[in-house]
C-alpha cells in the first residue's frame, strides 16, 4: 500500500513537472515570434542580397521599378487575421522636442490610418507637425508617446539595427533638398542605397540604371549634380528612394522652390508611381498641390484639423501634355518625357 502510494505520488509529480515544461516551452515558443501588442511575427533571415528573401504579399507586391522582388536581410512578416489591418496604423503619437528648459510639442496625440495604394497630400502652417510625422512614419525619428504599426508590424518597437533595415529595404524618402553628393555622377549616386544593403557592383548599376530611365533621365547617368537643374537633380533623388523598390514612400516639401512646370513634372512622377500601387505620403505648405491626390490632411498644432478625399483629382500628366504644344518637353532640359511616364505606367 505504501508503495502504491510512492509510486502514484512520483508519476503524479512527473505528469505536473512535464505540462509545466510543456508550458513553459510553449510561452517561449510564443513570446519569441510576437511583438507586444500580438500582431507581427519578426524573423531574422541572415541571407546575401543575391539570395532574396520571400516577403509576404503586403510588403512585395507591386514594386514600382524591380516587379516582384525583395532583398532583405531581416523580414518583417505580418500575421493574416481575419480582420484586415490598415497599412499605415498610428495612435496617440506625441512628439516633444527639448530646448534646455522649454518642452515643445510637435505632435499632440495624433491618430492616423492610411491604407495600402493610397496618395496622401498632408499639408498646415510652418510647425504644423508636418515633418515630425513624415520622419516618424519613415523610421527616422522615434515618437516620446504612441504607437506605430506598419503593415501589421510594431515597428515603434524596433530595435535602431532593424529599424535602419526597414528604412533601407521598404521604405522610400524624399526630402525637400536632394542631397545628392557632389562630383559623383547620377548613376552613382541613386546606387547609394544598394552599396549600403551589399549588392555587386554590376547589380547596383543596373537597377540605378533602370531606374534613372524610369525617370526620364537615360541620357544623364553619368551627370554630376552641378551639371543638372534642380528639377533633374530632385528627380535623381526620387529615383535614389525607388531603387530599393520601397512599399512606402515619403516626400517632405519635393518641390519647394521649383517653378510650376518642374513642380507639375514631380507631380507626375509620384502620380504615376501611384498608379502602380505604391503607397505615398506627402508633406508641403502648399495646399493647391493636394489636388493631385487621393486625400487631403490639414494639421494645426500638432493635430489632425481635417481629413477628407479628393473629389476632383487633377492629372499632372495631363496639364504637362497641354503646355507640351507650346514648349514641347525635352529630356535633357529636366522634363520626364510624357511618353517615358506612360510607357512606365501602363
Amino acid at each position: 500500500m505504501v508503495f502504491q502510494s510512492v509510486m502514484w505520488c512520483s508519476s503524479g509529480r512527473k505528469r505536473i513537472v512535464t505540462r509545466l515544461v510543456a508550458l513553459v516551452a510553449r510561452w517561449k515558443h510564443f513570446l519569441r515570434r510576437r511583438e507586444p501588442h500580438g500582431n507581427t511575427i519578426v524573423q531574422d533571415r541572415q541571407q546575401e542580397p543575391e539570395q532574396p528573401a520571400q516577403l509576404s504579399t503586403t510588403l512585395s507586391s507591386h514594386l514600382p521599378i524591380e516587379e516582384q522582388e525583395t532583398r532583405t536581410c531581416k523580414a518583417v512578416v505580418p500575421v493574416h487575421h481575419e480582420e484586415t489591418v490598415p497599412f499605415i496604423f498610428v495612435r496617440d503619437l506625441e512628439k516633444t522636442y527639448q530646448h534646455g528648459t522649454i518642452a515643445r510639442p510637435a505632435l499632440a496625440g495624433l491618430s492616423l490610418e492610411v491604407e495600402q495604394g493610397e496618395f496622401v497630400v498632408v499639408t498646415g502652417p510652418s510647425g504644423a507637425g508636418k515633418s515630425t510625422l513624415l520622419h516618424i512614419l519613415g523610421c527616422m525619428l522615434q515618437p516620446s508617446a504612441g504607437f506605430y504599426c506598419l503593415a501589421g508590424s510594431m515597428v515603434s518597437l524596433f530595435p535602431t539595427d532593424k529599424l535602419a533595415t526597414l528604412r533601407n529595404q521598404r521604405i522610400g524618402f524624399i526630402s525637400r533638398e536632394p542631397a545628392l553628393l557632389p562630383h559623383v555622377s547620377a548613376l552613382k549616386n541613386v546606387a547609394l542605397p544598394l552599396l549600403y544593403a551589399g549588392f555587386p557592383e554590376a547589380e547596383q548599376k543596373r537597377r540605378a540604371q533602370k531606374a534613372l530611365q524610369f525617370m526620364g533621365l537615360s541620357s544623364r547617368l553619368l551627370s554630376t549634380p552641378e551639371h543638372l537643374s534642380p528639377g533633374q537633380q530632385q528627380r535623381v533623388a526620387i529615383a535614389r528612394a525607388l531603387v530599393n523598390s520601397p512599399a512606402l514612400l515619403f516626400a517632405d516639401e519635393p518641390i519647394e522652390d521649383m517653378d510650376t512646370r518642374s513642380g507639375r513634372e514631380i507631380m507626375a512622377v509620384l502620380q504615376a508611381l501611384n498608379r502602380r500601387n505604391l503607397t505615398i505620403v506627402m508633406a508641403t505648405q502648399n495646399v493647391e498641390l493636394a489636388v493631385y491626390a487621393k486625400r487631403h490632411i490639414i494639421l494645426h498644432d500638432g493635430s489632425i484639423a481635417s481629413d477628407t478625399q479628393v473629389s476632383d483629382i487633377r492629372i499632372a500628366l495631363d496639364e504637362l501634355a497641354r503646355t507640351a504644344s507650346i514648349a514641347p518637353a525635352v529630356e535633357d532640359k529636366g522634363t520626364p518625357t510624357s511618353v517615358q511616364i506612360e510607357e512606365e505606367t501602363v
